[in-house]
Parts: structure tokens; C-alpha cells; sequence
């Protein structure tokens, strides 16, 4: 379910030389990040609602 959202997201932009740090991500790209991170989590409050955070 949510490997194939990975899919829709666009890339994020190569370094241009000379820069430091990371390349700023989307909203979007952030967002599917953390729901692949707690994907176990997410599914299990869509199932039953009644499940508390811990």
C-alpha cells in the first residue's frame, strides 16, 4: 500500500556543486517517509480505532 506511493513522488534535484547540506525535500516526500517509517502503526489505527498511541 504504501511502497507504491514511492512510485508517484517526484525526485528530488541533484546537489548543485558548491552547495552544503541535503536538498530540501517536499511536503509530500517527507510525509510518505514517516508513514513508511510507522507503516505497521498507521495500518493498525486504520483498522481499528480504538488503538492508542503508546
Amino acid at each position: 500500500m504504501i511502497a507504491r506511493g514511492g512510485k508517484e513522488l517526484p525526485e528530488i534535484p541533484p546537489k548543485p556543486k558548491g552547495q552544503r547540506g541535503k536538498m530540501a525535500k517536499s511536503d509530500a516526500h517527507n510525509l510518505w517517509e514517516r508513514l513508511k517509517k510507522y507503516e505497521t502503526s498507521v495500518l493498525l489505527f486504520a483498522k481499528d480505532s480504538y488503538v492508542q498511541d503508546s
